[in-house]
């Protein structure tokens, strides 16, 4: 299956301006807009991309970038057309991102023409993942080059500097939505911070998230194509104090209730009624930080005066510690030096064991 990326305009600019300006100082030179003839009169483009979700501060006016920071070195560029399925109907404002093959943080990023030309300059050599962003042009679908949802099954885009590889084209096809609310436990309250919507392709191989910035107690996921999700409403991944949740209504990715998208319709009403994070948090959620990077977790219960373990190694019925306490100490075996992170909590883990109190 292809990979399933989306962003949203309008509104959400405040909010992107937020969240992305930190992450574009530490890892994106900024870039600047050329004028057709490549006069070199600036414009106020600058898009924030990686393949879990792309942010637009502002609308471009044509389809041609230049890195603002000149480098001594050569560089090259990936050039193409954007259509739609009938590979002739060129598609305008489509966002266009390069990410070099290893680095899926941020990257530079493009908006097709009139004609649904678009090339990204400033390029050193070598290979790239170039993902079309259709949700940039309501009722398409995000495609990775070459005819690709899945992240791991794109095509390299090789770049040899200084010269152009050309014929990078897209054809896309047409995309639905999916749309809910998020409430307070109540199912009556909508939560009006800012909540991330996860939805991982269904396609073991891919399982890479797309991911949504939401606000006002409601949301749209665009530019999917046809086919079936699970969708998770992830509010410790924007430091909140509430449980993340599958739909419908469920810890567990595995025990989620898909949801199916007919484009270019919309499927409403899957809404989350998230709970806070004072009460219990699966293991595996409270710990997903760390994943790999710890073989056991024991705590006592003094209620029962038994000692309580959780392995991930071990099969389901030999752990009988399923959920992390508020206020409740665990040792943790470490088996390298990490970091545990769970919304705003910060844990440094060494290896070896490691008793923290648990304040999640």
């Amino acid at each position: 299956m292809k990979l399933r990326t989306v962003a949203r305009l309008g509104w959400y600019l405040i909010l992107v301006m937020i969240l992305a300006v930190p992450m574009v100082l530490g890892a994106m030179a900024p870039q600047t807009a050329l004028a057709d003839g490549g006069s070199g009169e600036e414009s106020s483009l600058m898009v924030i991309a990686t393949p879990s979700g792309a942010y637009a501060v502002e609308m471009p006016t044509v389809a041609r970038t230049e890195n603002a920071f000149l480098s001594a070195e050569p560089t090259g560029s990936i050039s193409g057309h954007v259509y739609k399925a009938d590979g002739i109907t060129p598609i305008p404002h489509v966002g266009i991102v390069a990410w070099t093959w290893d680095n899926p943080g941020p990257a530079p990023a493009i908006f097709t023409d009139a004609t649904g030309y678009y090339i990204i300059t400033g390029l050193a050599s070598g290979q790239y993942r170039v993902m079309a962003i259709g949700g940039f042009a309501p009722g398409y679908a995000n495609e990775l080059f070459n005819n690709s949802y899945d992240w791991n099954a794109a095509t390299p885009v090789a770049v040899a500097a200084p010269s152009d590889t050309s014929g990078t084209n897209f054809n896309l096809d047409i995309a639905g939505s999916l749309s809910g609310n998020i409430y307070m436990a109540d199912g009556v309250t909508p939560i009006t911070n800012f909540i991330r919507i996860l939805t991982p392709d269904l396609n073991p191989a891919s399982g890479y998230p797309m991911i949504l910035v939401v606000g006002q107690g409601s949301y749209r996921l665009t530019g999917l194509p046809t086919g079936s999700y699970r969708v998770q409403a992830c509010a410790s991944c924007t430091g909140l104090s509430y449980q993340d949740e599958w739909y419908n209504n469920v810890l567990e990715m595995n025990a989620a209730t898909p949801v199916s998208v007919v484009a270019p319709g919309d499927t409403p009403g899957i809404n989350f009624s998230l709970t806070t994070t004072t009460g219990p948090v699966l293991v595996t959620q409270a710990l997903a930080s760390i994943a790999g990077k710890y073989s056991t977790v024991w705590t006592f219960n003094a209620a029962t005066q038994h000692w309580l373990l959780y392995n991930p190694g071990n099969p389901a019925y030999a752990n009988n510690l399923a959920a992390m306490v508020r206020g409740q100490a665990y040792y943790i075996l470490a088996t390298e030096n990490c970091t545990l992170t769970y919304g705003t909590l910060s844990y440094q883990l060494y290896q070896g064991w490691n008793l923290i109190g648990w304040l999640g």
